[in-house]
């Protein structure tokens, strides 16, 4: 299963997508790395999400979708989007 790894620097969000979990796991851990030694350039949230659910969250924000998500704090939350 393939998975992704997303962040954001600055106002961009940016992507990586890994062949496995413990590749993507191990591309997080060198972005909150990288993310500490770099205060002014803040990198997280950083997530692991499979590569279905990054693809339900980006067709969410293609259609500008306003549902909310069953915590009801944000309009796309990777938790709901996975189960």
């Amino acid at each position: 299963m393939s998975y992704v790894v997303t962040w954001w620097e600055n106002a961009v969000r940016h992507n990586i997508a890994c062949k496995d979990e413990e590749s993507a796991l191990q591309t997080a851990v060198t972005l909150r790395k990288r993310s500490d030694a770099y205060v002014h350039h803040s990198l997280v949230p950083i997530h692991v999400m499979t590569q279905r659910t990054h693809e339900r969250m980006e067709s969410l924000a293609k259609s500008n979708d306003s549902t909310l998500c069953r915590h009801g704090l944000l309009r796309v939350c990777v938790t709901c989007l996975s189960s």
